[in-house]
């Protein structure tokens, strides 16, 4: 209290040094200027642990701890007191697969007196702070978390911004100052204004443990997209944890106040190491910073160069605010990708723009018939579709009788619609019947519908086909459009199907499980397999229409342009040299007019 006048008397735990504490290590006016903005910025960081449990058992009453309300713990009367009365938690968390408040209040702990502790780190150093941990009776209730942040705000010179990263806080946020207002009234904290302090405050979600929150969470609680964030990713307190773990088999044996006081000694050499080794730490990240940032801004001025007015860009990005917004039904941000009609025209889309052209221009019908020329057209491209599928139930090995019969019937559904298909083809395409007439009718699987693409150049100039040629192109663009959306999807629900059955509790299942579950992984490669001839087959008859075998738009599909990375897993070695390939950089450009591509690079560049 003499070398830093303000901070917390009676403490026996050792601060942050690192963090900021006007009239420590800052001047006390506010800074203004953004750039210096994380300089005033506190970070904390609170999380349950229930590896510090302390069992049901006789234990001796008289046991009190010596260090009570001058380390981590409050003072245990006015604690008991408190939690108590302080109500069960209501908010519950759906948004999160995790769902720790939910998960961890289990029967598990029924012989346990204390199930866990809740402590308070600094988010950046990984350090406890004063007054913020207490324990933890059936689970991790809202309330108790209150109780060690209010600790914590007390003992604290509090700078102008306050951040907390916190696994739950999509929920824990939205009554956190009522919370405050009304539960904290009647407890040693009442009349400090804590609400005043907590209402101004940032509340987010760790890196790690935000991948498992739905996708309005991921952009409203990120650390990555909040301003004034820099790298901070909010997982520090994990590792404290591990640490701490290790004396969880002796403090849950002991009485009350042993506890205390060792786990204050505990947590307390963890902080005096912390300070110890900080400068060495905090050194070398500096250095490796400085050089990260020169590269990133070495890759956006390259970036800048390579983009046609790179510059105008950038100065329309400056103005956007950063903050995400509720619209009603999702979280709006300038970072989520936006699918703006029109970016992304697959083969329905495209089939209404050619419907809606031919309707509103007479010149655009054929003379010979009342059906538009795209829906001919269109028809074609689902026949050469169940072609394939037809050819691929017939191919199948070892087929049981079943399986047979559903392939003829398939086979026999084919056939009717072909020959359905034939009149409108007589209608639109008269001269070409003699071509058709040609072909053996037995496997209508492998019969050649006679597209413009199953033509030559010099036979669609010879019967007249430049009216389909342009009809088919454009509905070829949508079916690959369409094909790239569904393979990404594919390989997605693939990866995951894989991974979940790689997880070591599904080693050891029994076989009809394990049957099942390559089932479906069978079933998720056979989508893959579906989605990537189909894009193959597109491209092919677009480079007969005429596409160049070069264009960018529709590059050839290679086998290593399959493999995706699984972001939820731990990353491979090497893969963070690895792009990915032009499948999932690709946005279905191909039918996009000039206006419609520049826009396209404006929000995806």
């Amino acid at each position: 209290d003499i070398m830093v006048p303000g901070w917390q008397k009676r403490s026996l735990i050792t601060p942050c040094f690192a963090c900021p504490q006007p009239g420590f290590n800052m001047e006390e006016e506010v800074v203004d200027e953004d750039e210096m903005k994380h300089l005033e910025t506190l970070f904390l960081l609170a999380d349950g642990h229930f590896g510090l449990q302390r069992k049901l058992k006789t234990d001796d009453p008289d046991d009190v701890a010596l260090t009570e309300d001058m380390g981590l713990f409050p003072d245990r009367d006015q604690y008991e007191r408190y939690s108590n009365t302080c109500p069960a938690t209501t908010e519950k968390t759906t948004c999160a697969q995790l769902k720790a408040a939910q998960m961890q209040n289990k029967a598990k702990f029924s012989r346990c007196v204390t199930s866990g502790v809740v402590g308070i780190t600094c988010a950046q150093h990984s350090v406890f702070q004063w007054g913020g941990m207490v324990d933890m009776k059936s689970g991790e209730k809202f309330g108790l978390t209150d109780y060690a942040l209010a600790g914590v705000l007390m003992a604290l010179i509090l700078v102008s911004t306050v951040v907390l990263t916190y696994d739950i806080a999509c929920q824990d946020h939205v009554n956190l100052i009522r919370r405050f207002t009304e539960n904290l009234s009647d407890t040693q904290f009442a009349g400090m204004h804590l609400e005043d302090v907590v209402s101004g405050m940032t509340c987010l979600v760790p890196k790690l443990h935000l991948q498992g929150h739905i996708a309005n969470c991921q952009y409203r609680y990120s650390l990555n997209f909040t301003k004034f964030m820099g790298r901070t990713c909010g997982e520090g307190i994990e590792g404290t944890w591990a640490e701490a773990k290790q004396a969880g088999g002796m403090t849950r044996e002991m009485n009350a106040g042993h506890r205390i006081d060792t786990l204050n000694a505990l947590q307390n050499d963890w902080n005096l190491m912390k300070m110890h080794k900080l400068g060495m730490s905090l050194s070398p990240s500096l250095v490796s910073d400085h050089t990260k940032t020169c590269e990133a801004d070495s890759l956006f001025v390259k970036l800048d160069h390579a983009k046609q007015n790179g510059k105008s860009h950038v100065e329309a990005w400056l103005k956007l605010s950063t903050k995400p917004v509720w619209n009603g039904k999702d979280v709006g941000s300038v970072y989520r990708m936006k699918e703006e009609k029109g970016l992304f025209l697959g083969q329905g889309k495209v089939l209404q723009e050619l419907l809606e052209g031919e309707i509103n221009d007479n010149e655009a019908l054929d003379i010979r018939s009342t059906a538009p020329i795209s829906l001919f057209v269109n028809r074609g491209l689902k026949l050469q579709a169940q072609q394939r599928m037809v050819a691929n139930l017939l191919q199948r090995p070892d087929q049981t009788p079943t399986e047979t019969l559903e392939a003829s019937r398939q086979q026999h559904s084919l056939r009717v619609a072909i020959d359905k298909w034939r009149v409108e083809q007589q209608q639109h395409c008269p001269s070409l019947m003699d071509l058709v007439v040609d072909q053996d009718f037995v496997n209508p699987e492998s019969e050649k519908l006679y597209l413009p693409s199953d033509l030559t150049e010099e036979q669609r100039d010879v019967h007249g086909l430049q009216r389909l040629v342009d009809v088919e192109m454009r509905l070829r663009k949508g079916e690959a459009n369409d094909a790239i959306h569904c393979l990404r999807s594919a390989l997605r629900d693939q990866k995951t199907v894989v991974v979940a059955k790689n997880k070591p509790q599904n080693f050891d299942v029994g076989t009809q499980r394990n049957i099942r579950s390559l089932q479906i992984i069978q079933q998720s490669q056979d989508k893959v397999t579906k989605h990537k001839l189909k894009y193959i087959t597109c491209r092919k008859a677009m480079i007969e229409l005429g596409l160049p075998e070069g264009d960018s738009m529709y590059p050839k599909l290679r086998d290593e342009d399959l493999q995706n990375k699984n972001m939820l897993d731990f990353i491979e070695l090497g893969e963070g040299s690895r792009e990915d390939s032009w499948l999932w950089r690709t946005g279905g450009l191909g039918s996009m007019s000039v206006e419609e591509k520049t826009q396209y690079d404006f929000e995806g560049m």
